[in-house]
């Protein structure tokens, strides 16, 4: 299971907490990828503790510009799934039809 969506557009994704099933913890291992057409879009994923306000890049592994690039990305210090993470996309062309995918071994 992932969380996924699509995007068309500059702009951001709504927050989406990382929830693993079977009561475990948001800490550990996941993966960023984007499938479809860029167009010469970047799509980056950011987190934030604040809802939104302050917004901060991943890491330089989950800013991707090609269909089917995969980034892998570590989440520590969150055991209670208090961050949220967003999808942004910028410099779109007008064929950018993208779909992305955050999944974790652990099931989300």
């Amino acid at each position: 299971m992932a969380i996924s969506g699509t995007a068309t557009a500059n702009g951001s994704s709504t927050g989406h907490a990382l929830q693993p099933k079977r009561g475990a913890d948001t800490n550990g291992d996941y993966s960023f990828r984007v499938e479809g057409t860029l167009d010469g879009a970047t799509v980056a994923l950011q987190a934030s503790a604040d809802e939104g306000t302050t917004k901060t890049d991943v890491g330089t592994f989950t800013t991707l510009t090609a269909a089917g690039e995969e980034g892998q990305f570590l989440v520590t210090n969150d055991a209670a799934g208090t961050k949220k993470y967003y999808v942004t996309v910028s410099g779109v062309g007008g064929s950018t039809s993208i779909t992305w995918f955050i999944f974790s071994p652990k099931g989300l």
